[in-house]
């Protein structure tokens, strides 16, 4: 007997990925993580409005592309801050 099954919203699997990219790469985490939260945002957006799946999926997309985004800043600030305090 053949169930009905709702297709997963394809923004947040892809928010989702972005996300985890931007914990991972350095200095260019910072775009995919930006680019992460606007996706996350949007497929959010396209659950409510739809009887689509991924809203866990979008979430964690959300949560890991901001966490990479203030990982990455951090990076960048203490590499900035290291650059212009060794040189006194």
């Amino acid at each position: 007997m053949p169930t009905a099954t709702t297709k997963t919203n394809t923004n947040a699997v892809v928010s989702l990925c972005f996300g985890i990219v931007s914990l991972i790469l350095p200095f260019v985490g910072l775009l995919v993580g930006v680019i992460g939260v606007f996706l996350a945002k949007s497929a959010l957006t396209q659950i409510e409005q739809s009887s689509e799946a991924g809203k866990g999926i979008a979430s964690a997309g959300l949560v890991c592309s901001v966490i990479g985004i203030v990982l990455q800043l951090l990076l960048i600030i203490g590499g900035l801050s290291l650059v212009f305090f060794s040189i006194a």
